[in-house]
C-alpha cells in the first residue's frame, strides 16, 4: 500500500490513466476528483458488494496486474440506481 500527503490542487497519477485531484479538506473529510476513462468504473469501498461481479480487495502482489476495476451486474445496477435515486430525494 502506498500512502501520500497531498494538499488541495494536488493530484495522483494512476497508471497513466486515472488522475485523483484532492478538492477540498474541511475537518476530517476529504473531497477527491477522479478522472478516469468511460471503462473504469470507479465505486466507494462501501459500495462493493464482494462475490457479485466485483473483484475481493487484493494485498499487494496477490492478483494479477491488468484486473477490472469493477464488473458491472444487474443486481448492483440496480443497487446504484436505488442509491441514487434516494440522494435525488433528499435534495
Amino acid at each position: 500500500m502506498l500512502v501520500l500527503s497531498r494538499k488541495v490542487g494536488e493530484q495522483v497519477c494512476i497508471d497513466g490513466q486515472i488522475t485523483v485531484t484532492i478538492n477540498r479538506i474541511e475537518g476530517n473529510r476529504v473531497s477527491l476528483s477522479f478522472d478516469a476513462p468511460r471503462d473504469v468504473h470507479i465505486v466507494r469501498g462501501e459500495l462493493r458488494p464482494f462475490g457479485e461481479g466485483f473483484p475481493a480487495p487484493r494485498n499487494v502482489g496477490s492478483a494479477p496486474k491488468n484486473v477490472p476495476a469493477t464488473v458491472r451486474t444487474p443486481a448492483a445496477t440496480d443497487r446504484l440506481e436505488r442509491l441514487h435515486s434516494l440522494m435525488k430525494s433528499r435534495k
